[in-house]
């Protein structure tokens, strides 16, 4: 779910920062603002649009990358010292790799070179925000025969949460969608920035959203046909599952250490 994907990102940044000041670096975090509007504002997809209710009214369907952390610590450092932060943050030539582990603690043969703060970071999930990388690769590799999208669209659960949206929002804004995307999409590439209509349908689209519980029941229902179209293989999908929940629920004991409340994404 998009909202404690948002804790484990406020996490990292917060460890990360930490660091790179300890290391006589100014690291900007970002605002909660701006963590509302990168982790809920629309990006292309099957169904779901625009995914929190504050990026909605900041944004409407217009997507902004912002500015990352890095680029605002970098925009004012000379060469010299920019080869430093970048070597404080990730290394240098010596940074050694850290193997990437499949399910079970094998191998997978792949690796990533991770070094200064961002290994402090990994460090901080006891690695297992580089190593769920093996099992993902294991479950890309074992695929799937049919699309768990189209099938979860398919499902009763999912027509029906789309038919209550549907009606939720025609009755606020008089517009008709078979999914929030498609709605979305009606806006998203116009020139400049989101009119005072956009927002308001978006707004309305995402407080559809919250109150029938769409977002719930969709990632509940594509996460039942992922699992199933696994077959056999279903155990690793699994395992995949239960390391993301470590890695959320690590991210989630980092910021009760620090007094940290994520902000909502609605």
């Amino acid at each position: 779910m998009p909202q404690r994907s948002l804790a484990l990102g406020i996490a990292q940044e917060l460890i990360t920062a930490e660091c790179m000041v300890a290391k006589g670096f100014v690291y900007r975090v970002r605002t909660s603002e701006e963590w509302v509007t990168g982790g809920g504002q629309w990006e292309p997809g099957e169904v779901l649009g625009v995914q929190g209710l504050g990026a909605a009214r900041q944004l409407g369907y217009h997507f902004d990358p912002g500015v990352s952390s890095v680029d605002a610590a970098v925009r004012a450092l000379d060469e010299d010292t920019t080869k430093r932060f970048w070597e404080a943050l990730m290394g240098d030539d010596t940074t050694p790799s850290v193997p990437i582990t499949a399910p079970g603690g094998a191998s997978t043969g792949s690796s990533i070179t991770r070094g200064g703060c961002m290994r402090i970071a990994d460090q901080a999930f006891d690695d297992l925000t580089i190593h769920q990388e093996g099992y993902r690769q294991q479950v890309d590799e074992l695929g799937y025969d049919t699309s768990p999208v189209e099938m979860a669209m398919d499902d009763p659960r999912v027509t029906e949460i789309l038919a209550a949206w549907r009606v939720c929002v025609e009755q606020t804004t008089g517009q008709t969608a078979a999914t929030p995307d498609e709605l979305a999409r009606r806006y998203a590439f116009n020139e400049g920035t989101a009119t005072a209509e956009e927002i308001a349908v978006a707004i309305a689209d995402a407080t559809c959203q919250v109150s029938t519980d769409l977002q719930t029941v969709w990632y509940t229902v594509l996460t039942d046909y992922e699992r199933a179209l696994m077959g056999d293989q279903v155990a690793v999908y699994d395992d995949l599952v239960r390391m993301r929940q470590a890695i959320l629920d690590r991210a989630d004991e980092i910021l009760r250490q620090r007094g940290v409340i994520p902000p909502s994404l609605n």
